[in-house]
């Protein structure tokens, strides 16, 4: 009894041993595979954030050159309509002269049509005579020019729509006979896309505004497509009713009367409640 008592001594303290020795092999291991595990997790934080770093830069210089792009769009757009504005008054005053001269005309009945006609071209040299704009510019019936119509076709393979669409704003009916009205509707329609994808509305109104087709310039006539928010949900209404499909309640509540509100209101733009 005695031995056996001894050999159970030993033999559970060399179990505790060989215990141990494994618990510290498995603490060094699990120490290792940790550190290993910290180093990979900083590493791929590291890595995380730098293409974060790279990504906001890449989106401020696409946003800077959006920004650029817009600014010149809306200078261009601005500049497009003073020249009209001048040409305009360039023209209303050169028509008002020539019905001026016309009247003093008719008034001397001693002059033949040849006599007439002499004095008129002398008339009209004086008046010209050291002005740098040329006579087919201030005239008011003016005819298309080949340079023009050169100038709108390069423009067009090389897609500066804006460009195209100038010049038809600019010398409107004057250079619409030589360009077909379909090529002048998907110009404009290319133009103005383009105008209110950079959220340009103002200038996109104002191109249709100042449009010679008859196709472009009844866009602002047609209806207008009002899309609503649920007032609780803050998603998009479908066309079915006046029922959320989401929240299953009502979209439109009046703040007076609680009841749904089928008509035009008026709301507010934070809590969207009218």
């Amino acid at each position: 009894m005695l031995g056996l008592a001894a050999f159970r001594w030993i033999w559970s303290r060399e179990s505790k041993k060989e215990i141990e020795k494994e618990k510290k092999n498995v603490y060094k291991k699990l120490s290792f595979v940790q550190k290993e595990l910290e180093s990979k997790y900083r590493d791929i934080i590291v890595e995380n954030r730098r293409m974060v770093a790279h990504l906001e830069l890449e989106l401020e210089k696409e946003r800077n050159r959006t920004l650029s792009y817009r600014n010149a769009l809306i200078s261009q757009s601005y500049k497009l309509v003073e020249e009209r504005r001048i040409l305009e008054q360039e023209r209303t005053k050169h028509q008002s002269r020539i019905g001026d001269n016309n009247q003093g005309l008719s008034r001397i009945p001693c002059l033949d049509s040849i006599g007439r006609h002499q004095l008129l071209l002398e008339v009209e040299n004086e008046k010209t005579e050291g002005s740098d704009a040329p006579a087919d510019y201030l005239l008011g019936d003016m005819e298309t020019d080949e340079e023009d119509l050169y100038m709108i076709d390069h423009e067009n393979p090389h897609r500066d729509v804006q460009m195209a669409v100038s010049i038809l704003i600019v010398l409107g009916d004057c250079i619409k006979k030589g360009i077909d009205d379909q090529t002048q509707e998907h110009w404009y329609m290319s133009y103005i896309d383009l105008l209110q994808r950079f959220q340009l509305w103002n200038i996109s109104n104002e191109v249709i505004k100042l449009s010679t087709c008859r196709a472009i310039h009844c866009l602002n006539q047609a209806s207008t497509t009002l899309h609503i928010n649920c007032s609780n949900c803050k998603r998009p209404m479908s066309n079915k009713g006046w029922i959320c499909n989401r929240c299953r309640q009502c979209a439109s509540m009046c703040a007076m009367c609680h009841h749904v509100v089928k008509g035009l209101f008026a709301w507010c733009q934070d809590c969207e409640r009218g």
